[in-house]
């Protein structure tokens, strides 16, 4: 891991990076693998068992529930996450997502956040902190989308 590394996910995640520290994050830098997806390449699929956690550091992601993924739901950009509740509790994948545009993530899979629970207790903390406020916000933009959209039907 490269001090710079250390600085852009600072920059990315600042809440993330305040409540793990300079410790936590060299560990979830050294546990998680930088993954760079071209533009259209998948990163979940729907009905696919996932438990992978992605964290965004640069490009974007389209979050779609159709399979030729024209309706995009929302767009997930730099310091957000794909695939939180998942990871959480590993299962089929309810949507698709699809790299926007090139794209930098972290890549974290569900074992190895239950072997990090073992032995740093403060970094899962901080991990499952950061997916509540995250899981909370789609929610929310769920929530808005199904009001639109429900709008849009009655006219």
């Amino acid at each position: 891991m490269r001090r710079k590394d250390l600085r852009r996910f600072t920059a990315v995640f600042p809440d993330l990076a305040e409540a793990l520290r300079n410790s936590g994050v060299r560990r979830l830098l050294f546990a998680a693998r930088p993954v760079r997806f071209e533009t259209g390449t998948s990163l979940v699929q729907r009905g696919q068992l996932t438990g992978d956690l992605y964290l965004v550091l640069d490009g974007s992601v389209h979050l779609t529930a159709d399979a030729d993924r024209t309706a995009v739901l929302w767009t997930v950009g730099p310091g957000g996450s794909v695939g939180g509740s998942g990871f959480v509790d590993p299962g089929v994948a309810e949507l698709y997502a699809v790299a926007a545009s090139p794209c930098t993530t972290l890549w974290l899979r569900h074992d190895q956040f239950v072997a990090l629970a073992a032995t740093e207790p403060r970094l899962v903390q901080a991990l499952l902190d950061f997916l509540a406020v995250e899981l909370l916000r789609s929610r929310d933009r769920l929530a808005t989308l199904f009001s639109r959209l429900r709008m849009e039907n009655l006219a």
